[in-house]
């Protein structure tokens, strides 16, 4: 009992611990080296302030986090609709589970960027289809494992109280995948923030990350910072206040773990 109290407490403060180890690195470097390769921390938190303050600047976030959402809700989307195909017609399952779903998954962010680039152009359609092909490979791998732990005495039962299958679908099989939506929600999150800042970078006209283009050309190293802990700190927030909570209350319906 005392050995799992030392180790609770110990998780405590490690995290404030390792924060301020950071913090205190991140000083002294930037005293060693010059602003433009290690901007002062006061400088990286005036350029934050800006984004609260500055709408010319504000638009970027908002622009950022309604790419974030359109990625997610695409891929999701499609990503669904491609493992259930594949699930009812195992025909297909071949070309969506070991063609399909391997290609996407081994091609990079920044190929499907580019390709978008060369076929959209610059702007908000590039950012968006990056993003969604993106992301439907860790749809599709979750997915899949979902259908593949359905029960079939559950199954069994649906079929025996009707044969539509979109009625299976809605009453029975969707509340199993649960689970396992939330968690491929989840996954496509944690990705979302780390790819779009490069589809903004390379296909964006909006976005922190079409920020990051533009503080990169003009060498405004402290405006780069800023949008990495920007992103940090969106990214804890909705997880924590938004995600987590949603998680425990799915552990409780659906014995989620």
């Amino acid at each position: 009992m005392r050995t799992t109290q030392a180790s609770s407490r110990l998780s405590q403060i490690a995290t404030p611990l390792f924060a301020l180890g950071a913090l205190a690195l991140w000083i002294i470097l930037s005293q060693l080296y010059p602003p433009y390769l290690v901007p002062r921390p006061l400088a990286v938190l005036n350029n934050i302030l800006l984004f609260t303050g500055d709408w010319s600047y504000a638009q970027h976030t908002v622009a950022t986090l309604g790419h974030i959402a359109f990625g997610m809700l695409a891929a999701l989307v499609l990503g669904s609709i491609l493992a259930t195909l594949a699930y009812f017609f195992p025909v297909l399952d071949i070309a969506i589970h070991h063609r399909l779903s391997p290609f996407a998954n081994s091609f990079s962010s920044i190929g499907w960027t580019i390709l978008a680039v060369v076929w959209l152009g610059i702007g908000l359609a590039t950012v968006l289809t990056a993003m969604t092909a993106i992301l439907i490979p860790f749809v599709l791998v979750n997915l899949r494992a979902g259908f593949d732990d359905l029960a079939a005495e559950q199954l069994e039962m649906a079929q025996s109280f009707t044969r539509r299958r979109l009625r299976q679908v809605r009453l029975v099989i969707f509340p199993l995948l649960v689970p396992y939506l939330f968690a491929t929600l989840r996954i496509t999150f944690g990705m979302a923030c780390q790819v779009v800042l490069i589809t903004e970078l390379f296909g964006g006209n909006s976005g922190l990350g079409y920020l990051v283009n533009i503080a990169s050309q003009e060498v405004d190293t402290p405006l780069i910072f800023a949008v990495a802990l920007i992103m940090v700190i969106l990214f804890q927030l909705i997880d924590r206040l938004a995600l987590d909570p949603i998680q425990r209350r799915l552990s409780k319906t659906y014995a989620y773990t």
